[in-house]
């Protein structure tokens, strides 16, 4: 009874890496080989297995190392892999994302209230988030500075024209 419980916690501690479970999928599916030759349902079976690798590899769970070694594994046991450029493993959907919009864009309501308050501080952030392609927030600093420079106005048109009555 003692030793299920200890292979059961055993099990909970030991936890299996994506290239550990390639590589014993890989395993399984050549543990069995006439000769130096894979079965056709063999074949099938890896390149199943391939598929997975480079999905695991494009959304990160897999390094291109790790799949270079498992896709090295497979042409080992005998499959005819295509021969594919090296290529990152990364997703360019994803990169131009991040690339267009910068994750600190947020357009928080605050740029614009401080750039109303402050319009010449708001004219400072508006340049530079335009520099740095923070649209958003340059938008959000554009319309404070705005507004903050038109109260400006008309705040100095007001005491004018106090003013001008006053002296006359």
């Amino acid at each position: 009874m003692d030793s299920s419980l200890a292979a059961a916690d055993h099990r909970e501690v030991c936890t299996i890496s994506k290239y550990q479970e390639f590589d014993a999928q890989i395993f399984e599916a050549t543990k069995i080989m006439i000769g130096f030759t894979l079965s056709e349902g063999q074949k099938a079976e890896l390149l199943k297995i391939a598929g997975e690798i480079e999905a695991a590899c494009q959304d990160g769970s897999l390094s291109g190392d790790e799949r270079q070694r498992l896709l090295e594994t497979m042409a080992d046991c005998g499959l005819e892999l295509p021969q594919t450029p090296m290529e990152p493993c990364v997703d360019e959907a994803k990169l131009q994302e991040f690339l267009v919009q910068p994750p600190n864009d947020t357009g928080s309501i605050w740029y614009l209230v401080l750039s109303f308050l402050l319009p010449i501080l708001g004219l400072v952030g508006m340049l530079l988030f335009k520099k740095f392609r923070h649209i958003r927030n340059y938008k959000q600093c554009r319309k404070g500075t705005i507004a903050g420079f038109v109260m400006l106005g008309i705040i100095l048109a007001v005491f004018l024209v106090l003013f001008a009555f006053v002296v006359i």
